[in-house]
């Protein structure tokens, strides 16, 4: 599977920070458009604690959508970014919402919500504690994979440079060992917000991984038609990351 034809990390208008045109039959049309094979719908979860668990019809809705084009040329899951509490690996309302889709992409460092347990302050006390969560997930049975990790630190990864290599190669293992897949989001690599030096360092926690031969799951975090289906696909033959460690689910829970 060419990384430029999976995209499994799409929000859709059921999310408050989508946008309206985010419709089920909208992204489907546009990921047709873009060649795009296989594609993931995956809803946030902090709905769910703002306006209780009435949410997790969302994923139903979502579900009963995806449906109408089962005959399409497209395959597509519905999946869950689901977030993370606290650095135990805490997740949402996560049984419930394991339920319902087909996979979970945990989300660590939505540290903006209020919900959601602020790390120390202290930058490279804010790296281990963020460290540990990703750590902690990777070890919770419902999750699939780790959505967008250490985004909300890279000034942290950024001031301890190649001395964070021992994190990076400890989760590396730990994926491996536990059959998790890690997020490479392009809103890293689409953004102008962030400093060279720190897409540099985020590219050299992708490089340690894709040397220790973790699977990587693809995801444009689109919020708007216009980003679904930009993957990092360049960064593949960049890292001389091979093919075969692209995660794809595996199947469908229609529970």
């Amino acid at each position: 599977m060419k990384p430029t034809k999976v995209d499994l990390h799409i929000h859709t208008k059921y999310c408050p920070c989508a946008k309206e045109e985010m419709t089920v039959k909208s992204i489907v049309n546009k990921a047709l458009e873009r060649g795009l094979k296989v594609i993931g719908v995956t809803p946030h979860s902090y709905p769910i604690v703002e306006q209780g668990l009435k949410r997790l019809k969302t994923y139903e809705k979502v579900r009963e959508e995806i449906k109408a084009f089962s005959n399409s040329n497209l395959q597509i899951f519905l999946g869950a970014e689901v977030d993370c509490i606290n650095s135990s690996g805490t997740l949402v309302a996560g049984k419930e919402i394991a339920k319902r889709v087909d996979y979970i992409l945990a989300a660590p460092g939505h540290y903006h919500l209020s919900f959601v347990n602020k790390p120390p302050q202290n930058k490279k006390e804010k790296f281990y504690y963020h460290h540990r969560t990703i750590s902690n997930l990777l070890d919770n049975p419902l999750v699939s994979a780790i959505a967008h990790p250490y985004s909300s630190v890279l000034e942290e990864m950024n001031i301890l440079g190649k001395s964070a290599r021992k994190c990076f190669e400890e989760i590396a293992l730990k994926a491996k060992k536990k059959k998790k897949a890690i997020e490479i989001n392009n809103k890293f690599f689409i953004s102008n917000s962030y400093p060279v030096e720190f897409i540099e360092s985020y590219k050299f926690f992708i490089k340690v991984l894709a040397e220790k031969r973790v699977m990587f799951l693809l995801g444009s975090d689109a919020h708007s038609l216009d980003n679904v289906g930009k993957v990092p696909g360049n960064i593949f033959e960049e890292l001389d990351i091979s093919e075969s460690q692209i995660w794809l689910p595996q199947s469908r829970n229609f529970a």
